[in-house]
Parts: structure tokens; C-alpha cells; sequence
């Protein structure tokens, strides 16, 4: 009862000192609330960003569910259960787009990701060393390490919300050490929000609780493990009941969209570089690390820092503690399983050359497994082989290929997220151990505090601002009267998340849009549509009702002269207007 009450108490200045170094790590976000939004790729910020107009508009002013649209992918329509629907996002920041607009909304959940990850790293590290300066070095290492920044700057809404994270540990700790149910509810209240926010981040973070479990209590009583599982049945069942809203769209779209191929899904392995190479978005050094480490142009910005990892070697070095040993194991675990299927080095899947007969007994051994033995077969396993060569298969192929639903995920980067939480614990650990041993506690807590904040610190261009403005082509297709249809060209660069926030501008359906898995109806028409402009493709667009083809001319780069000679000479295309960059073709009748 003492250490939750003193965890309850003082916790206003903390939580202010927090928040205002979130505005300081992220500016100049702050200075530009409601005209841009932190998007380096212009791909998935828009799209969620998007997704809240679109929530709002389809609950407040349409009445109908937010879970169908049909005017994306028009003719056929886009379930967004297809994509992450993430909605705790979509409630939470509802209010805000509705007094506000949907840009300050997406800017609020960007600055509401880093101040609850940093206050719940803070409070769990608070709890298990009753230190708050410790917690404070633990919350900053957790929010604004670079796996964060990374996640915020290509936009992915789901995959920066990492604060109920943080919460969920510190729920379940509480439950070992006190056994009231509320704590196992709570825990489990905190898993459904991971979950709704980010499927990739349900699945992995509750693959790893009975890990953390496990080890944090080896060696209890039959009486502690009886407790443990009733807090364990209660926690998934209150996982289960509260995930249903987000859940049940999601079933009802299952298998409906694309396999990953096994090359594919091994391109975004991760490898052990990526977590110390240094801080590629610093205002000194970032300029000449960035461009010289393309692996970062995946998801693997997994650096976890000189002071994190010293401060986590202090806490092995002179903690004993089954509670070490646990975010030990948490984070270790969770490192190897970030490595993906394979062993990489740098960008590369490594491979050790062997004699022929070595390598095809491997592959015939690898391929029987992956192909017949296998829960989840890989039938593009063979993608993988390499003459007189074997790889390195990591402990995630093996899961990929037995545990359920494993092979539903391709970004095992992601995985980072408990590699970060781990080490922001361990690091406060170790902060708690440092100032036992020196006679100024809080100025050598500051010192830390002050190296973790310029470790991660972020070169403000890095922070990727882009202009939520309309487009020219947006403000053109408003002023058109009437409802149609219109495409962008080329197709394949059009899938992305601008398209989409175009149409809160004009109003109009598009016959494109934007997620993770795309119609059927589309995909089958994809491959004839990235020949535009031929015949077939202009026909394609005659039966699903499209008025205008918007062709994006800077997109086609080199191509485009070619391109306009073909649009000059197709009988079925008319040209009407030059909006910015785009030309805008009527598809004649």
C-alpha cells in the first residue's frame, strides 16, 4: 500500500517536466499543429490522418459505420479492417478533430504517444526502485529513443503508439506483488488497447507476458503459480471481451488479402548493427550517418544508445533481482526475434559458403520442413536458396513457420518496441544503482538525463514536416460540379496515403486508395492498369465509372514525354486541364 500511494503522489511536476520536454524532442512539430504533419514518406501519415476525418465524418455527420467507405477503391469499396483501424487513436483523438480538424488531431496523438510513453516508462521504473529520478531517465529513454522517432517520422500511427505498453507492465507487476484481480483486469484493459492500436504489437507483446511471467516468478510456490493463473485467465478474457470492437471487422476480412512472400517477409529482417549503429536524425552527426546506412530505410532505426546500454550493464552488474533478470530476458529475447528469419548483415542476408552436397542436404531439409511440416507452409521457400551457400536461419523462422498467426506479420523489426521498454527499465535500474553511490544524486541524475536527451536528440528537418495544404489537383477537382469517380497515374505511386487525404478536399470517390491489403476487385485489374494508357486500361476505367485519369507528370519521371505522346495519340482520353502537376485526362464515353 505505500508504494502505490507514493507512486500516486507527486506525480504533477514529473508529468509537467515531461511534457515539456516532449515539445522541446519533437519541435517544431508544436509550431505547426494544425498546417502539417510529421511524414517523411507521404505514405501512412496521410492515410491515418485520413482515418480521422473519415471517423468522424462517417460517425457524426453520415451516421454509418467508419469500418466501410465506399468511395475508396470505387467501384468496389475498402473494408478498413484491411488496414490497422487502430482505434483507440480514432476515440481518442475524435473530440479533438471535431473542435479542431483532423491535422491538429493526428499532431495531438503524435505529442499524446511520446508524453504517456514517457510518463508509463517513468512510473513503472518509479514503482519497482521508488526513485523518480531514475524513472525520469527511463521515461526519456523510452519515448524518445530512435525506434519512436522512426515510427513517427514515416507517419505509422500504430506502430509509434507504444504507450499502453509501459502501463500493461506496470499493471502486472502490481497484480504479483499485491494479487487483487483489479490489477489483472487492468493488465488486460492495457493489452487490448496495445492490441486495437497496433495487431503487430498485440500479438507480440502478448507472446511475450507468460515470458516475463515465467522468469520474473521461477522458482514460486503452487500456491503463487494458482494465483498466477487465475490472474492469467482473467487478464486474456478481459483482453478477449475488450478487443471485440476492433476484432470483429477484422475477422470479417481475414485471408482476404495478400500472402507475403518468404523473401519478401526476410527483406525486413533486421540485423544486429542496426541496434548500435548511432543515431542517424542527430544535429551533428546525423547528416553523414544517415545516407551511409540504408538499412534504416526499412523499419530497423533499433540504436539503443551508449548511456541506456551502460546504465543496463550497472543494473546486471550489481542487481540480482528476479525483476532484472526479467526485463533481461524481455529484451534479449525480444532483440533475437527482431532479427527476422534470417541472420543479416547490414542490408544483406549472410551466407556461408559450403560444398554442394552440404548445401542441397540444407535445402532439401529446410524445404520439407518449411513446405510439409510446417503449420504455416512457405511455398516461395526456394526464393531463399543460394549455390553452394547456406543462410543462418534465425530462431523467428521457426515461429513463422509453427506458431499461429506468426506468419500473418512481415515486420519483425517491430519487435523493437520491447527491445526499447526493456532496456528504458534496466537503464532506470541502473540509474538507481549509480546514485546510491555518489554524493549528489540529483546532479548526476540531471548529467544522465541531460546525455540520454542529446543522444536522441533529433535535427528538427528530420522531423519530416509536410503540408497538409490542398493540392492544386485537389482544389480543381472541388471545384467540378457533380459526384464522380477519378484515378490517379501511375497506379503505383498513387497508392499512397496523399491520395486519400486529397478526397477531404474534393469530395470525390477515387478509384484507388491506400492500406495494407487492397480489394480483389482491384488487385485483379492492377497489373493491366500499370499500363496505362493502354486500350485495356482505359476500358477498365469505362466500367468502373471513372470520369478523370489524373496523371501525375513528376511522377513519371524520364518517362514522361513517352507517356504524353501515348495520351496525345488514345482516342478514348480527352485532355481538360493542368492542375499543378497532374493533367487531368476525361475518359470519353
Amino acid at each position: 500500500m505505500v508504494r502505490t500511494l507514493k507512486l500516486k503522489s507527486g506525480v504533477a511536476i514529473p508529468a509537467t517536466m515531461l511534457a515539456f520536454l516532449c515539445v522541446v524532442m519533437t519541435y517544431p512539430l508544436i509550431t505547426a499543429l494544425d498546417s502539417a504533419i510529421p511524414d517523411l514518406s507521404t505514405l501512412d501519415a496521410f492515410e491515418y490522418c485520413y482515418k480521422l476525418w473519415w471517423f468522424k465524418h462517417a460517425i457524426v455527420d453520415l451516421h454509418i459505420s467508419p469500418f466501410f467507405n465506399s468511395r475508396v477503391f470505387y467501384p468496389f469499396g475498402y473494408d478498413f479492417a484491411m488496414s490497422e483501424t487502430t482505434l483507440p487513436n480514432m476515440v481518442l483523438a475524435l473530440p479533438i478533430t471535431m473542435m479542431a480538424g483532423h491535422v491538429v488531431g493526428y499532431n495531438i496523438l503524435v505529442l499524446f504517444s511520446f508524453f504517456l510513453s514517457a510518463l508509463g516508462a517513468y512510473l513503472l521504473v518509479v514503482y519497482l526502485t521508488e526513485n523518480r529520478a531514475a524513472g525520469m531517465v527511463a521515461g526519456a529513454i523510452y519515448a524518445f529513443s530512435p525506434y519512436r522517432y522512426h515510427m513517427v517520422v514515416e507517419g505509422v500511427l500504430p506502430t509509434f503508439s507504444t504507450q499502453w505498453v509501459p502501463f500493461l507492465f506496470l499493471s502486472l507487476e502490481i497484480y504479483l506483488r499485491r494479487w487483487r484481480p483489479f490489477y489483472a483486469v487492468l493488465a488486460g484493459f492495457f493489452l487490448a488497447l496495445t492490441a486495437l492500436s497496433s495487431w503487430y504489437y498485440g500479438y507480440m507483446v502478448g507472446l511475450f507476458v507468460p515470458v516475463y511471467v515465467v522468469v520474473r516468478m521461477w522458482g514460486a510456490g503452487r500456491q503463487v503459480w494458482r494465483r498466477i493463473l487465475q490472474g492469467g485467465i482473467l487478464l486474456a478474457a478481459v483482453t478477449f471481451v475488450a478487443s471485440l470492437p476492433g476484432l470483429v471487422p477484422l475477422l470479417s476480412v481475414w485471408g482476404s488479402g495478400t500472402n507475403w512472400s518468404l523473401s519478401h517477409v526476410d527483406w525486413w529482417s533486421a540485423s544486429l548493427s542496426d541496434f548500435v549503429w548511432p543515431n542517424i536524425r542527430h544535429p551533428l552527426w546525423g547528416r553523414v550517418l544517415y545516407p551511409a546506412y540504408e538499412q534504416l530505410t526499412r523499419e530497423n532505426d533499433l540504436y539503443l544508445g551508449i548511456v541506456a546500454l551502460t546504465l543496463a550493464v550497472v543494473a546486471l552488474r550489481t542487481r540480482r533481482d528476479r525483476t532484472t533478470w526479467a526485463y533481461t530476458w524481455l529484451s534479449g529475447l525480444a532483440g533475437v526475434l527482431a532479427l527476422g528469419l534470417t541472420l543479416h548483415v547490414l542490408r544483406d542476408r549472410l551466407y556461408i559458403g559450403v560444398p554442394s552436397e552440404v548445401e542441397r542436404v540444407f535445402t532439401v531439409g529446410m524445404g520439407m520442413l518449411a513446405k510439409r511440416l510446417a503449420l504455416n507452409p512457405a511455398p516461395t521457400y526456394y526464393a531463399l536458396r543460394q549455390q553452394n551457400a547456406i543462410y543462418v536461419p534465425m530462431p523467428t523462422f521457426f515461429l513463422y513457420l509453427f506458431l499461429p498467426f506468426f506468419n500473418t506479420m512481415r515486420f519483425f523489426a517491430r519487435f523493437g518496441v520491447l527491445v526499447t521498454l526493456g532496456m528504458s527499465v534496466l537503464a532506470g535500474l541502473g540509474t538507481t544503482e549509480v546514485l546510491r553511490r555518489v554524493s549528489r544524486p540529483l546532479a548526476v541524475a540531471g548529467v544522465l538525463l541531460a546525455l540520454v536527451l542529446f543522444e536522441f536528440a533529433v535535427e528538427p528537418t528530420q522531423m519530416g514536416l509536410a503540408s497538409a495544404a490542398p493540392r492544386a489537383i485537389d482544389k480543381w477537382l472541388a471545384a467540378q460540379p457533380g459526384d464522380f469517380a477519378v484515378i490517379e497515374f501511375p497506379i503505383d505511386s498513387a497508392l499512397t496515403g496523399r491520395g486519400l487525404f486529397g478526397t477531404i478536399t474534393h469530395g470525390k470517390a477515387i478509384a484507388y486508395g491506400y492500406g495494407t491489403f487492397y480489394p480483389a476487385g482491384f488487385q485483379a485489374a492492377r497489373a493491366e492498369l500499370s499500363q496505362f494508357p493502354s486500350e485495356a486500361s482505359v476500358d477498365i476505367l469505362r466500367r468502373w465509372g471513372v470520369r478523370y485519369a489524373l496523371v501525375d507528370t513528376v511522377r513519371y519521371g524520364d518517362e514522361w514525354p513517352r507517356i504524353l505522346a501515348e495520351l496525345t495519340s488514345m482516342t478514348g482520353l480527352r485532355m481538360v486541364e493542368i492542375a499543378g502537376q497532374f493533367h487531368v485526362y476525361e475518359v470519353l464515353p
